[in-house]
């Protein structure tokens, strides 16, 4: 699973961060580097917690869940 996230991702302050209206860029390359380990951390948390979601039972996903992926949050979609 870990292989699959990108580790090479926009955090505020970066010009492709869709919510950089929302959030303060940081600082220094300290503050920058702390904050991308913990969006990191983060979207691995997210990451195993919806697949326990989306696979309950174990073998098939969960149609209710996967009804969101046709969806847009915010104007984004998946």
């Amino acid at each position: 699973m870990n292989t699959a996230l990108d580790t090479n991702f926009a955090i505020p302050g970066d010009a492709s961060f869709p919510l950089n209206q929302a959030f303060e860029a940081p600082r220094d390359r300290n503050e920058a580097e702390t904050l991308r380990q913990y969006i990191g951390q983060m979207r691995q948390e997210l990451a195993m917690r919806l697949l326990a979601r989306v696979y309950a039972d174990g073998s098939t996903p969960s149609k209710w869940w996967l009804s969101f992926t046709k969806r847009k949050f915010m104007g984004k979609a998946l």
